[in-house]
């Protein structure tokens, strides 16, 4: 799913209710923003659709799958 998709289809899967703070080097910070401006989305629907991309590879994770 490209990314634009995830972003528009994401709150369809799970409502957003939980928020996270975190700290990230600058450079990091940096291409997260020029990576979203690119793609027209918000940095925080690039950090979850890597999230759920990293979470489905190393396991048992489904993002359709109601807790």
């Amino acid at each position: 799913m490209k990314l634009r998709t995830y972003a528009e289809e994401s709150y369809k899967w799970a409502n957003l209710t939980h928020r996270h703070i975190f700290r990230l080097p600058k450079r990091l910070d940096d291409w997260l923003y020029s990576y979203s401006t690119v793609h027209g989305v918000d940095k925080s629907v690039v950090v979850r659709y890597a999230l759920e991309k990293y979470a489905k590879n190393d396991g048992d994770y489904d993002p359709q799958h109601e807790l």
